[in-house]
C-alpha cells in the first residue's frame, strides 16, 4: 500500500490499517457569515459520507490519508474537490444506525461504476461506549 500513499504509513505492531468511516455531516456552514453563510451553504450543509482511509505520519505527526470518499451530493462533490483536493466520488448512500436497538446497516453504491458496498453489524444490548484503552489497536485510528 505504501507505493500508493504519498506519506509514510503509520504502523501498529508492524501493520498498516485501512478503515471505513460512515458518518453524516450536519449543518456545515462557514465560521463567519451568520444567516447569509448558512443560506449559501444550505445545498451542501447536511449529507452522508463514507470514507476509506489509512493512517500516516508526516514529520513525526499522526494523520489520515483519504483513499476515497463517497457522498451523495453533487454540489459537495465539486465544492469539496475544489476546496480540499480530496478524492470525492458521487454515490447513493443510505444509513440505518440505531444504537438503541443495536442494529447498524448501510449501503453505498458508486454512481460512476456501480460498485456497491453493504455493511451491517449488531451490537449487544450490553454494549457500553467508552474511550479506547491507551495503546490499543482501537485507539490508534481513533486518536486521529
Amino acid at each position: 500500500m505504501q507505493r500508493d500513499v504519498p506519506f509514510a504509513l503509520a504502523l501498529f505492531e508492524g501493520r498498516a490499517f485501512v478503515t471505513l468511516v460512515a458518518f453524516t455531516m450536519r449543518n456545515l456552514r462557514p465560521r463567519i457569515g451568520g444567516r447569509f453563510g448558512r443560506w449559501i451553504f444550505w445545498p451542501v450543509a447536511t449529507h452522508n459520507f463514507l470514507n476509506v482511509r489509512t493512517y500516516v505520519r508526516q514529520e513525526g505527526q499522526p494523520g489520515i490519508h483519504f483513499l476515497i470518499e463517497w457522498m451523495p451530493n453533487p454540489f459537495s462533490l465539486h465544492l469539496g474537490r475544489l476546496l480540499f483536493s480530496l478524492p470525492y466520488r458521487l454515490a447513493w448512500l443510505a444509513y440505518a444506525h440505531d444504537y438503541h436497538t443495536g442494529m447498524i446497516r448501510g449501503e453505498v453504491c458508486d454512481w460512476w461504476n456501480g460498485a456497491k458496498l453493504d455493511y451491517h453489524a449488531e451490537l449487544s444490548a450490553r454494549t457500553i461506549f467508552q474511550p479506547c484503552r491507551a495503546g490499543s489497536l482501537n485507539e490508534s485510528p481513533m486518536e486521529r
